[in-house]
């Protein structure tokens, strides 16, 4: 029965489906009657944060019985055919819940670490390296991705929607599952935040990756509703501090990577349209062809070299506290 689907995928739908989804399947429900414009209000304006949008949302479809959750299915087909994958709802997708390994999407698309260049790396730098703490299978890396992209007085940010995919495909096939979040205030994004710190996968985990899309200030990056230098503004000392040891215990001594593409006031950030922020594209560009025997500080120096050529976009490392070595190695 549909409704028993969307039961055994509602954790799964709510942490993975975009905002702009969402309304997507709003209008749809809302044109096939499945919801009243009252209860389409309710999900768009009753709950600010992505992920309670899509638990109201799909809560309200499921108790109305099976036909309704299956227009929300087939709707979901039509507008997210990569979530549907993911979720296990594509027609004829085999079975229930089973999602595409990452690690073959990576053999196809990231450069692996062969077993020979894994076992060189671990015997030449041993206690040099953040260890990796269980096997892929049992593993649970978790990334935090948050893209601002339409502003109440500022300029929309065209072309961010292709740094998301590039940057979510990089970090699926380095084994992160990634919690996505969009069109946020900086109270919004203090919440995401303290959430995602939160998360018990981080315990089972090894490392984590905060990867923060906006316009910026010299004072931290814009929320939504920002229109200066003082409103709205998520300041750089709040995401290192959701993040501490003090309030991500789960985390501690392991690496966590903090990746902010936004201006800074005083420099700009190029992007096209169409091909996405170049920093960004360079980016990932290094990771998939390097991460198979670089570090992560290798790895940052390659993308600064590829810089060269376009000074003033240099990107800057700052607040570098890692003690050891972080390799991702990918394919392990």
């Amino acid at each position: 029965m549909a409704d028993q689907e969307l039961l055994r995928v509602r954790a799964d739908f709510v942490e993975r489906v975009r905002k702009p989804v969402i309304s997507k399947l709003l209008d749809d429900l809302l044109a096939h009657k499945v919801l009243s414009q009252g209860e389409v209000d309710e999900v768009q304006e009753g709950n600010a944060v992505t992920g309670d949008k899509a638990r109201c949302l799909i809560d309200a479809v499921r108790l109305k019985g099976s036909k309704a959750s299956q227009i929300f299915i087939d709707s979901l087909r039509k507008h997210d055919h990569t979530l549907v994958e993911q979720l296990g709802l594509a027609t004829g997708s085999g079975s229930p819940g089973v999602q595409p390994p990452v690690s073959i999407q990576g053999q196809q698309w990231i450069r692996q670490c062969s077993l020979s260049e894994y076992q060189r790396i671990q015997e030449a730098e041993g206690n040099q390296i953040y260890p990796i703490l269980l096997p892929r299978e049992t593993r649970t890396r978790r990334a935090l991705l948050i893209c601002n992209t339409e502003f109440e007085y500022l300029s929309q940010r065209e072309g961010a929607e292709v740094d998301v995919k590039e940057m979510t495909k990089l970090l699926e096939g380095l084994g992160y599952r990634v919690d996505f979040h969009e069109n946020l205030t900086s109270q919004e994004m203090d919440v995401v935040m303290k959430d995602f710190a939160g998360h018990k996968d981080h315990l089972t985990s090894d490392s984590t990756f905060l990867v923060f899309m906006s316009h910026g200030r010299r004072t931290g990056l814009c929320g939504t509703k920002s229109r200066d230098e003082t409103t709205d503004i998520l300041s750089l000392d709040t995401i290192y501090e959701n993040f501490n040891n003090k309030h991500c215990k789960a985390l501690i001594g392991k690496p966590k990577v903090v990746i902010i593409q936004s201006c800074r006031g005083d420099t700009i950030s190029w992007r096209s349209p169409v091909t996405g922020s170049i920093f960004i594209q360079r980016l990932v560009e290094q990771f998939r062809s390097h991460a198979f025997n670089s570090d992560l500080q290798e790895l940052f120096r390659k993308v600064q070299r590829s810089f060269e050529d376009f000074p003033k976009q240099l990107p800057t490392q700052e607040r570098t506290t890692m003690l050891r070595k972080f390799y991702l190695f990918p394919g392990h």
